[in-house]
């Protein structure tokens, strides 16, 4: 595919060139009677760019694709659906394998992998989103929650990959904004004692809960954080105490996404699955926010809670 170089106007002025790979024709070869009409400004992928984004509703209600740029030279698109019916999911799962492998086509076994994620996250709870980077793209297949309902959409994107430098290193957050409300309960810290370590020269400090079942651990300094994680210990014959360091993790991710109660929702999905699978090859991961991670795991009887920049490959 030909690379173009595209610019968006942004509040200040022209943002930065982004290279672009595709055109609307190679999107949707072979899917043009699935996406008869492109409604020119329509889609919500534009942001503060300035750039075009338009919007392809297809034969099925309520699946579209949105694309960013313009027709010949688009940097992003996304693909959507509400999961309908059994034959309309397989049919929007069929459709998302065409369109990655008009896009990927050097991606052995990209096709498979989407409709299989799409599949997983229509069947399974306690995982929201697969990430995968082929051919210089981020492929993100997630599934979004539809706001004041129960309901979500099922979401494939592709966009070009953010270079390591333009993906955040921390978490924006001091110790005493994540341990806001929760001085009691993580009462003293042991400056230096964590684990956790992107190499030498790493600092972090561990805190342990006030009944002792229970760990926080930091990595960076007091004042910016760059990655947390929280254990806590299942133990049956302390009900009382695993109950409230559960209930901690939910401070501690309140604390660090205020205002998020889609991520709290996820978390209590993704905790009441790893206590029931009690399956130390399971974790269970979504992207809070560009470049943040959250993930859920059980291991040798702890629950073990983590919150870090994906470039720091924790």
């Amino acid at each position: 595919m030909a690379r173009a170089e595209v610019t968006g106007r942004g509040q200040d002025g022209p943002t930065v060139a982004a290279t672009a790979e595709f055109t609307l024709e190679g999107v949707i070869r072979g899917l043009e009677k699935q996406f008869p009409v492109v409604l020119a400004g329509e889609g919500s992928l534009a942001g503060a760019t300035g750039m075009q984004s338009d919007r392809l509703p297809s034969t099925i209600d309520g699946a579209f694709l949105e694309t960013l740029g313009s027709p010949g030279a688009i940097t992003t698109f996304r693909f959507s659906y509400e999961p309908g019916s059994k034959a309309e999911s397989q049919q929007t799962r069929a459709w998302a394998g065409r369109i990655l492998r008009n896009t990927l086509p050097e991606w052995r076994g990209g096709k498979a992998w989407v409709r299989r994620r799409l599949f997983e996250l229509e069947a399974v709870a306690g995982v929201d989103t697969y990430r995968e980077e082929k051919e210089g793209y981020d492929v993100v297949v997630a599934r979004e929650q539809i706001a004041g309902t129960s309901r979500y959409r099922l979401v494939f994107r592709v966009s070009t990959a953010a270079p390591q430098s333009a993906l955040p290193l921390s978490l924006s957050l001091s110790q005493a904004q994540l341990l806001q409300g929760l001085g009691e309960a993580f009462p003293q810290r042991e400056e230096g004692m964590g684990q956790l370590s992107t190499g030498p020269g790493s600092h972090s400090d561990r805190f342990f809960s006030e009944n002792t079942f229970a760990e926080l651990q930091t990595l960076g300094t007091a004042d910016d954080v760059l990655a947390v994680r929280y254990s806590y210990q299942l133990r049956t014959d302390h009900q009382a105490e695993v109950d409230r360091n559960r209930l901690y993790a939910f401070s501690l991710i309140e604390n660090a996404f205020p205002g998020r109660p889609a991520v709290a929702e996820w978390l209590q999905d993704a905790i009441e699955v790893s206590e029931q699978e009690l399956d130390s090859l399971k974790e269970h991961k979504t992207v809070v926010r560009e470049g943040i991670g959250l993930r859920v795991r059980f291991f040798e009887g702890y629950v073990n809670i983590s919150i870090f920049p994906e470039a720091l490959k924790l």
